[in-house]
This record gives structure tokens, sequence and C-alpha cells, in this order.
């Protein structure tokens, strides 16, 4: 067996989920200080079960979370997995490798797994107990521990050697058992408690169980009494009812007669009515008749008046038309002499024309005679011209060359700077990329930390749903718990007040007594109580009181003497026994010297003289003077007879646990049983438990309200986690879509590279080729020059001949410029003649528009002569239709007349109807109200019987049929309620009754039973762990014997193997065999006495407890062990020594050492380098020593 793997996330400094995978043999971890290698130790001893965060270097639980630095936020978990390879089965699980983890949150919850199912605390230590990986073990030695083990106290290196022995199983077997046998004993006086108030209260129950069945005959008898009493009230209201249903009849005959006459009436009503309908039908279609004619009127009317003013407008245009036909005749006569005028000037324009031609013909004839002189010129110019054309053809090829090549090198270089420019951009466009990537990756993890979130979130929810569920389980179960608990204390409490009601601490006298002054019989007025009732005794002082007091506290307390004559009367004459009466008339009190009074209350050990330690109801001082006056309270006995010599006061001394010392010197003390103290106790006990009543009355409402508040709770998360796993729905989608966005920026952004690296071998080519063309373009330069001289000297010649050919060319060019101008003259006048002809044209167009108008207008004249003499017919025709209308108008409103009056007249007539039906509707309603009496007083006998009845039901339990029974006449229904009354009287003496009480005797007497055989089966357990305890008493002490022999010797021989001499040895500093007895470590240096511990050097203390780590390790080995650097104290010599051991043992053990010492680095198989590149946070790195060789050269 041997430490596999280790894992951790959220670990102290190790904020990274880290790997580390160890082998077997010597593994090393090395770093610099501060870097987290001691967590690593930290991390395995949690991991099996530290529960004291002290000893993992922290304060709090949650110190072990890493806290987070300047630029990495704090985590809210930690959790280690340690996984140990358990091929040899050494741990008590049936897997080759076994798993443990564990968790802790912030918020406080931790978390165990064992091979990932969910485990306690308990059962990680139990798992890794007695293998020296336990709690008291010596496997794991953190930093600064190592001395430890030498301050340790002998009993607690007593317990490193039981774990390191495997015997520490067998002492947590007796810590248990011996945590029963202490509930056992709980449980054994809670049982006897419980029987002894069984006991009493079954006595009890025995007498009210027979008073419950005195009470339950009497009750009978007086049910048939009430049986009987409650059918003749049912008969009575029976044969009332059906004198009133009888009445009920005949109205409603006489009702129904009244209102076949008032049906009647309506009918002849409503004829009346129906009349004057159709007469005010007929009046309402004359007068929509008269509507219709007036509107016919007042439409006929619009028609004239639409007539007249179409009347008047034809003849207002026919005037228009008039003034329109003037005007025309007017520019008629203007366009007749324009168009005399333009003919004039056509004719003078003409003439003009023809003197230009001539001049025309003139000019040209000089102009051919100059062409054929310059002919000849330009034939010798144009020789000159072609040789100087091929010559500046030769330049023109060859700045055309040099042209093309500065083109095609501008081309090249434009090329480049785009190509440069696009370099740039695509290099630019890269780095956005890039940064669009992170972005998207950046967006990714928050989208992924925020998942996280809500997933952690959700598990967080489902917690504490969980958690809500399980406290509200837990609450109901403790309201179950509390609310029992409340019901025992009640029946406790009720049975301790019956008990005190019933007087049962009382001799029978005095309850007689008391119960007569009670029920104020026989003259018994006087009584003012019993003086255990009256006294209040503080909580502490209740067995002095009661001693004190004696049998006194059965006294009773009258206000005279006749009193208590009366109440011994009483006694004698119901033979009832003896009673003690106080009577306030005859008590006398002799009071104490005051002095000598206040001198005892100064006395060490008094607490108080006994009449002011009581509280009482005021009247009753005398009472309690005469009882308590002359008793001291004192703590102890020894106190009592010390006051007793120093006051000499005539007094008795009463000691806190009821001792007495009389004034005459005789003592009594010993033990008492519980019943005879108990009287005050009882008393303060029922107020103590009055109060835990009240306590856990308001608990039980606090549990309900936190039960309400939990299950509230519950529902809020059930509708939060609904909520929060649609976030995570949606945060999942859009990591996906960020996850397919990451994917097609990095394609594009390859495919960019990709570009950008063709550019760039494109970028160079231009580069090349410029160059060469600057090379070619410097040739071409040098034949452009040549050819450039010879053109300019045949330039010259060209310009001498070209001098004489321009003076001639300036005289033919002025002559031909000439005779463009008279050209142009005569084409302007041409086309001035056109435009006057076209003018004449279109002067004659305009002339016979005009004419075409006023032929128009007439026309227009004509069709108005028209129209107003067809609008005068038609006034003269709707002038007839309107005189018409008017007179049918006035035949109409006599007809209506007519019919007004005789609606008056029928509506006079249905007035009278209505006066008449009115009295009959009165008549009517007074029979209503009358069958309304009857109706009700019909409902209120059905409502008594029905209730009366009803009473039956509920009373009785069966249906009960009316008519079916008997009327009791006056004198049998006096008796029987006078019955009645004694039966109620004597019930109500026999109360309160106590119905249950029998089924709660047999249900005590059972539970005393069950509780009587627990007893038994509880005692037999105890006897078995007492026989258990005695057995792992004696296994553990021997084999702790012979263990300890083994590890002295094999302490022994280490020593000596470490030191080089001396001697060492381990001695019980007390009774081997005794389990309490603890381990000495004895040592003698080489060459040095036998010293003290303490006296050690601080190298000798070191490899003392290395020589006894060593030897534990030697005799039991561990699966196991790890040592964070143990070996500082050490010089070379001691060091290497320290390596040689290790080595050797590595052979059986797994060694995890954290060290600084290359002696120790020199032995690992395997080394492993703690480093903090990230402030804060620690990292991992692993290299076998071969590896670590090979990469050292």
């Amino acid at each position: 067996m041997y430490l596999k793997r280790l894992e951790l996330k959220g670990f102290k400094s190790f904020a990274e989920r880290t790997e580390i995978e160890f082998m077997p043999g010597v593994n090393v971890i090395v770093g610099p200080n501060g870097c987290g290698k001691s967590n690593i130790v930290d991390a395995i001893r949690w991991a099996l079960g530290e529960s004291n965060v002290r000893h993992l270097r922290g304060q709090r639980n949650d110190d072990v979370i890493f806290s987070g630095t300047d630029k990495r936020r704090p985590l809210g978990l930690a959790q280690v997995d340690v996984a140990i390879d358990n091929c040899d089965r050494v741990l008590p699980l049936d897997f080759a490798e076994v798993s443990v983890t564990r968790k802790v949150h912030r918020s406080g919850e931790s978390e165990f797994y064992i091979n990932r199912v969910p485990a306690r605390l308990k059962d990680v230590q139990d798992l890794f107990a007695g293998t020296g990986l336990g709690k008291k073990g010596y496997s794991i030695i953190g930093q600064g521990e190592l001395e430890q083990i030498l301050n340790l106290k002998p009993f607690d290196r007593r317990l490193l050697l039981e774990e390191a022995s495997g015997l520490i199983k067998y002492r947590h077997r007796m810590e248990e058992a011996e945590t029963k046998l202490a509930v056992i004993k709980e449980d054994m006086a809670r049982v006897e408690k419980m029987l002894s108030d069984l006991e009493g209260r079954l006595e009890v129950l025995a007498e009210k169980a027979s008073k419950s069945r005195r009470y339950r005959e009497l009750a009978g008898e007086l049910r048939n009494l009430e049986q009987n009493l409650l059918a003749s009230a049912i008969e009575r209201l029976y044969r009332e009812l059906q004198d009133y249903l009888g009445e009920r009849d005949k109205v409603k005959a006489e009702l129904a007669k009244a209102r076949t006459l008032i049906q009647e009436k309506e009918q002849e009503l409503a004829l009346l009515k129906a009349k004057t309908g159709e007469v005010k039908e007929n009046l309402s279609f004359y007068n929509e008749e008269r509507h219709r004619l007036q509107s016919e009127l007042q439409r006929c009317e619009a028609e004239l008046r639409l007539s007249a003013e179409r009347l008047m407008n034809a003849r207002q245009r026919r005037e228009d038309l008039a003034g329109e036909e003037a005007n025309y005749q007017g520019l008629l006569a203007k366009l007749e002499e324009n168009i005399r005028l333009g003919e004039d000037k056509l004719a003078k324009e003409e003439a003009e024309l023809k003197a230009k031609v001539e001049s025309l013909r003139e000019v040209e004839s000089r102009v051919g005679q100059l062409e054929n002189v310059l002919a000849d010129y330009n034939r010798d110019y144009e020789d000159l011209r072609t040789e100087l054309i091929e010559k500046l053809k030769e330049e023109t090829e060859d700045k055309n060359q040099l042209t093309v090549l500065q083109e095609r090198l501008k081309r090249l270089e434009d090329r480049l700077e785009r190509c440069q420019e696009d370099l740039k951009q695509k290099e630019a466009h890269e780095k956005e990329l890039e940064q669009a990537e992170s972005r998207t990756r950046e967006k990714l993890n928050e989208a992924r930390a925020r998942l996280d979130h809500w997933q952690r979130k959700k598990t967080d929810t489902e917690k504490a749903h969980d958690r809500a569920l399980t406290s509200a389980k837990e609450r109901e179960q403790d309201l179950a718990r509390l609310q029992a608990e409340l019901y025992k204390a009640e029946q406790e409490l009720n049975l301790y007040f019956d008990e005190e009601r019933d007087g049962r601490t009382y001799p029978e006298a005095v309850r007689a007594v008391m119960r007569a002054a009670r029920d104020k019989q026989y003259g018994l007025n006087g009584i003012l109580g019993v003086v255990g009732d009256l006294i209040e005794v503080p909580p502490g002082l209740e067995a002095a009181v009661e001693t004190a007091l004696g049998r006194s506290i059965q006294d009773i307390v009258v206000r005279s003497e006749k009193d208590a004559r009366r109440a011994i009367e009483f006694l004698k004459e119901k033979k009832l026994g003896r009673a003690t009466f106080l009577p306030l008339d005859l008590l006398r009190v002799s009071d104490l010297p005051r002095d000598k009074i206040r001198r005892a209350e100064k006395m060490p050990g008094v607490v108080g003289w006994g009449h002011e330690l009581v509280d009482y109801p005021a009247g009753f001082e005398k009472v309690v003077k005469y009882l308590l006056g002359r008793v001291v309270v004192v703590e102890t006995l020894q106190s009592a007879v010390k006051v007793y010599r120093e006051s000499g006061l005539p007094v008795k001394l009463v000691t806190l646990e009821g001792e007495v010392l009389t004034y005459t010197g005789a003592i009594t003390g010993g033990t008492v049983s519980n019943r005879s103290v108990q009287h005050f106790r009882r008393k303060n006990w029922a107020k103590q438990q009055a109060l835990v009543l009240a306590e856990k009355q308001k608990e039980c409402e606090l549990l309900l309200a936190q039960l309400e508040n939990l299950r509230s709770t519950a529902a809020e998360l059930e509708r939060g986690l609904q909520e929060i796993r649609q976030q995570e729905e949606e945060l999942k989608l859009e990591e996906k879509m960020l996850m397919l966005e990451l994917e097609n920026a990095c394609g594009e952004r390859e495919r960019l590279i990709q570009a950008i690296d063709d550019l760039r071998y494109e970028n160079k080519g231009y580069s090349a080729e410029i160059d060469s063309l600057r090379e070619s373009m410097k040739d071409v330069e040098a034949q452009y020059q040549a050819a450039a001289d010879q053109a300019r000297r045949l330039s010259d010649r060209v310009e001498e001949i070209k001098q004489g050919h321009e003076e001639m060319l300036r005289e033919y060019e002025v002559l031909k410029e000439r005779t463009k101008s008279y050209r142009e003259f005569v084409a302007g006048k041409e086309h001035e003649i056109e435009s006057l002809k076209q003018n004449l044209v279109q002067l004659e167009k305009i002339k016979a528009s005009y004419l075409q108008a006023l032929d128009k207008c007439a026309q227009e004249k004509k069709a108005l002569a028209v129209e107003m003499d067809r609008q005068e017919s038609l006034q003269l025709e709707l002038k007839t239709r309107c005189d018409g209308f008017q007179e049918k108008m006035g035949q109409l409103r006599g007809e209506m007349e007519t019919l007004v009056r005789a609606i008056t007249g029928l509506e006079e007539d249905s007035r009278g109807i209505e006066k008449k039906l009115t009295e009959e509707r009165q008549c009517c309603r007074q029979l209503e109200e009358q069958s309304r009496v009857v109706e009700l007083r019909i409902a209120r006998r059905e409502a008594d019987m029905e209730n009366q009845i009803k009473l039956w039901v509920d009373s009785y339990g069966e249906e009960y049929v009316p008519g079916s029974g008997i009327i009791l006449d006056g004198e049998k229904e006096r008796e029987a309620r006078q019955r009645k009354e004694v039966l109620t009287k004597q019930l109500a003496e026999l109360e309160p009754v106590d119905h249950g009480a029998e089924a709660e005797y047999e249900e005590i007497r059972a539970r005393y039973d069950f509780l009587n055989n627990q007893y038994q089966d509880i005692t037999e357990a105890k006897n078995a762990i007492y026989a258990l305890l005695k057995e792992t008493r004696a296994v553990l002490s021997s084999q702790f014997v012979e263990f300890l022999k083994g590890v002295s010797q094999s302490f022994h021989h280490t020593f000596l193997a470490m030191f080089g001499g001396g001697s060492a040895f381990l001695n019980s500093n007390g009774a081997i065999e005794d389990l309490d007895s603890g381990v000495e470590i004895a040592v003698k240096m080489p060459g040095k006495r036998k010293q003290l511990l303490e006296l050690l050097s601080g190298g000798e203390r070191a490899l003392t407890c290395i020589a006894f780590v060593f030897a534990l390790l030697a005799l039991r080995p561990s699966p196991f062990c790890l040592l964070d650097e143990i070996d500082a104290a050490l010089d070379d010599v001691n060091l290497a020594r320290f390596a040689g051991f290790l080595k050797r043992l590595s052979q059986d053990i797994q060694f995890i050492v954290i060290t600084h010492r290359q002696g120790t680095i020199e032995i690992g198989q395997a080394l492993y380098g703690i480093t903090m590149p990230e402030e804060g946070v620690s990292r991992v790195l692993s290299v076998t020593m071969e590896e670590a060789e090979a990469l050292a050269g």
C-alpha cells in the first residue's frame, strides 16, 4: 500500500487543478521558501480526516480555500483527492485502489467521499485508524512538529504508541462503551422515576375510574328523561303547526278570488289602452303626411329659386358675349396692318442679299491665285518636314519608350505601394482578428464561468432545497418530540394539581375539614388553610424548612378558637380522625433578644431565621413566627454546632440537608425518604414546570413558524431552481454559439496569415523588378538625347522656309476670312428672309382663329336665348305645384284636431278603471300580508320543530317522526323536570369527573408493565457492557505491554545506530497495566550521563525524535510517511545517517520528504519542484532522478 496520486484544486496556494503522481520509495519535494511545499502535507493530512484547522496552520475552516491574489479572484471551493494503492488490502476495503475526496465550500459545507461514495468524517478516520495515518498517528510530521513528540505528555505519548500498534481501536471501543454506559444509567434513572410516578398515578386513577362508572349510570338515566321531554316538545310543536296550515289554506282561497277580479279589470284597461293606441297611430300617420307635404313644398320652392338664379346668369352671359365680340373685331384690324408691314420689309432684304453675293465672287477669285503659290512653298516645306518628322519620330520613339518605362516603373511602384498598404491592412486586420479571437475566447471563458457559476448555483440551490426539506423534516420531528414532551409535562403537572386539589398529601382528617370548608358545609367558615399550602419556600431551602416544620406542615390555620372547636366537633361526629388547628386569636409568639439575634445572624454558616426565609400571605405572620420563629437555618451540621455553642440561644438549628440540632443539644440526622421531604420541593417543581411549559409552548410556536418559513423557502428555492435551469440552458446555447464564432475566427485568421505571406513574397518580386527597370531607363535616356539634337537642327531650317511662307499665308488667311464673313452674311440674310416669310404665314393663321372665335360667340348667344325661354316656363310650373301643396296641408290640420279630441276621451275612461283597480290591489295586499303572517308562524314552528328534531338526532343518533309520540300532561312533565334537576345536581356533585380515567388506568397499567420490562432489559444491557469493558481493558493492557517492550528495544537499536553509542528506552510512569498511565522517554548520549530531555541540544533533540519515529516505522511500517523539513537541524554527519536510514526503510515504506538538504535530495527516486511563477499561486514540476541527471548532463 502506498500513496499513488494527489490531486488539489483551490487548496491554499494551489488555485489551479494540480495532479501529482507519487512513486514507491523516496519522493523528494523541493522549492524556495514560501512557495507552498508544506501545503502538500496539509492537503494530505486534511484529506485523511484532520478536523482541527489549527493543525493545518489556519484559524478558520475557510482558510484552506484559495483566498485570491491581486490578479486572481478568491475561489469558493477547495478539493483534495488522495488515491491510495490497496493491492495488499491493508485498508479494509475490497478495492485495488482507494480514493478519498474531501471538499469544503466557503459557505461552510463540507463533503467526504470514499471511492466517490458520500461518507462521514468518522468513516474516513475509522478507515485509517491503526495504520499510523490516524488522528494520533506518527506517519505525518509537519514543519516544526518534530520536537512535539518529545514534548508530548506521557499519556499522549501512550496514545501515539496505541495508534502505531493498532490498539487505538480498543480504546475507541472502550470510550464508546463508556458513553453507552452513561446513557444507560441515565435511562435507568429516568425509568425508575417514571415507574415511581406511575405507581402514584395508578392509585389515583383507581378512585377516578370508580367515580366515572357512577357518573355514567346517572348520566344514562338523565338521558332517558331528557329524551321523553324532548319528544313531548316536538309533538306539541307539530300540533300547533297543523292548525296554522289550515288557516293558511283559507287565506289563500280569498287571495285567489281577489286576484281574479284584478285580472278582469286589468283586461278592460288593456282594451281601452289598445283603442287609444290605434287612434294615436292614425294621428301619427296624419302628422307624418303633413311633414311629407311640407318637405315637398320646401323642395319646390328651392327649385323655383334655383330657376330664377339660372335665368339671371344667362342674361349676364349674353352681355359678356357682346363685349367679347367687339374685342375680337379690334384685334383683327391690328393684325391686318402687321401683315402689310412684313411684306414691305421682305422686299428690302432680298435686294441687299443680291449685292453681297457679287462681292463674294471677287474675293474667291483672289484666294485661288494665292493657293497655287502656297502649294509650291508647301512642297519644299513638306520635304524638310518629312526629314524632321523622321528624326522627331526617332526622338518620340525613344521618349515613348522612356515614358513606357517610367509608367511601368510608376505602375510597379504603385503596385508595390498598394501591396505594402494591403500588407499593412491585412496585418492590422490580422491583429484585429487576433484581438477579436481573444475577445471571443474571453467571452467564451466568461460564458463558461457564468455557466459554471450557474451550475454551481444550481448545485447550491439544489443542496439548499434539499437542506430546506431536510430542515423542515427535522423541524417536524423536533416539533413532534417537543409536543410529546409538552404533553407528558402537562400530564405530570395536571397529576400534581389533582393531588394538591384533592389534598392527598395530607391525612384524611385534614382533607375532610378542608373539603367541608370549601363546600361551606357544617358551619366551617373560619378555616383559612393548611400550613403547607400557605408557606412558599425558596429553592434550596425545602429540606430545611420541611424538617423544621415536621408534622406542623399539616396544621390547619383558623381565625379563632371557636372555629377550631367547631372543626374538632365535625371530626368527632364524622369519626374522621384528628388534626391540629392554629387559631390566630390564641397563638402566642415570644421574641428573642435583638442583640443575640443580630449576633447569631453574623456567625459563619448562618443562612437566616426560618420565618424570614419563607414567603406567606399577609395576616399570617403570627403563624409563621409561631412555627419558624425559633428556627435558624445553617449550611452544615458543623456550622450548627458552632452556632449552638457560641450563641446560647434557645432555638432549633436546621441544616440545608435537613439535619436538626435542638436547643437541648439533641442531634437528628441521616437519610430520609424522598416522599417525606418533597412537599415544598414539589411545589417549587410545579412552579418551575409551569415556566418550562410556557417556554416549550413558545418553542413549539417558534418551531411552527420556522417550519412554515422552511416550507416557503423550499417552494421559493424550487422556483429559483427552475429559473437557474433555464439560465443554464441559455448559457449552454451561448457557449455553443461562441465556440462556433471562435472556430470561424480562427479559420479566417489562418487564411489571412496565408494571404499576408503571399503579399510579402509578391512585395519582394516587385522590388527586384523595379531595380531592373531603372537600369534599362538609363540606356533609353541616352538614345533619346542624341535623337533630340538632330531634330533641333532640322527644325531651324524648316523655320526659315516657314517665315516666307507665313507672309503669303497671312494674306491668304485675310482673304479667306473675308470670304467666310461674306458667306456668313449671305447665309444670315437668307435665314432672316425665311423668318419673315414664316411670320407672315403665322399672322394669317391668327387672323383665321379670330374669325372662328367671332362665329362661336354668335352661336352661344343663340343657345342662351333658348335656355332663358325654358327657365321662364319652369318657373310658372313650380308656382302652380306650391299652391297645390299648401291646400292639402290645410285639410290635414282639420282631421288631426278631431283625432286629438278622441284620444282625450279614451284617456279619461282609462283613469276611472285604474282607480278601481288600485282599490282591488290594496285589498289583495292586505290578504297577502295576512298570508305572510301565517306563513311566518308556520316557518317558525317548522324551524323550532326542525331544531328540536336536530337536537334529537344530535343527542340520540336516530331520526324522529313527528306524530308518532305522545304529549306529556302538566303533572308528568313537572315530575320529569324535578327528577332531571335531582340527577343534574348529583352529577354536578360528582364533578369534576375524568371520563377517560378507566381507559387511562388500563393504559397506565400497561405502560407500567412495559417500563418494568424495559428496566429489566436495560439492567441486563448494563451488565453486558460492564463485562465487555472488563474484557477490552484486559486485551488492551496485555497487548500494549508486549508492544511497549518491542518499541523500547527498537528505539534502543535505532538510537544506537543514529548516535553511534549511548542508549534509549521507553518506560511507563505508572503501573504498566493501568490504561491511564503514560510513557516516558529515557536517553543517554554517547559519553555522557543520563540526562533530562529538556537539557538536550537542538540537534540531539531532533535526532532523538527521528530515531523514535524510525523505531516505530521499523517495528510497525506505515503505508506511507510524510516528513516536512525534519532534517533542517541536522549536521552533515547526522544527515548522512538520516539519509541512510531513510533509504533502508524506503524498501518497505513510501516516503514523501520536503527538504532543502542536498544529502536528502540525492537519495530520492522522484523529484518534485514547487514554484510560484505567479505571486500567490503554486505550481508543480516533477521528474525522476534519472531524468534530472540527464537534464543536468
